[in-house]
């Protein structure tokens, strides 16, 4: 997924090892100068039992990057979580669950469970976000109320602990 220059906002694959690429799908455009960044993505994902199935997010709030401008309106695409059931060719926007407005920085696959996502949300009424339908419907989880933002996710697949990384 790229952000800027030629190919920008397409998912591309290679099926010759790099060599060459082509563009599968277009999720992103915008009426900017080609130099400009359209979004910040996220967490490309891609199932392991179930290839077909990919995901990623697009990062309203992008705090630790750096660089700009990016554009401030989007013709086509949207930020939140996007999913994919064919490969990449097609895409849905799946913020279901999330609060209005809210930045989606880091998506996680559970470990034993593809179809258990995890969402960290870096905005306003942030958190931390289950799925337990790859995305289809999210769910705040509970943690420490002093944590307003969730910036990472981390879950160590030998002992299933998470590890967040928070703040503003």
């Amino acid at each position: 997924l790229f952000y800027r220059q030629n190919h920008r906002g397409r998912l591309r694959r290679s099926t010759d090892g790099g060599k060459t690429c082509e563009n599968l799908s277009t999720i992103f455009a915008a009426e900017t100068p080609m130099h400009e960044r359209l979004v910040f993505q996220n967490s490309l994902l891609i199932d392991p039992v179930t290839p077909e199935n990919m995901y990623f997010c697009a990062t309203k709030k992008p705090i630790t990057q750096v660089g700009g401008p990016y554009a401030k309106t989007l013709s086509k695409g949207d930020y939140g979580f996007h999913r994919s059931f064919d490969g990449g060719f097609t895409w849905e926007l799946s913020n279901h669950g999330f609060p209005e407005g809210s930045s989606v920085r880091r998506v996680v696959l559970h470990p034993e469970n593809p179809e258990m996502l995890f969402a960290a949300v870096n905005s306003a009424n942030g958190g931390l976000y289950r799925s337990m339908n790859k995305g289809g419907n999210w769910n705040k989880m509970k943690i420490p109320s002093v944590i307003q933002h969730v910036n990472n996710i981390f879950i160590d697949r030998n002992t299933k602990h998470f590890y967040l990384s928070c703040g503003n």
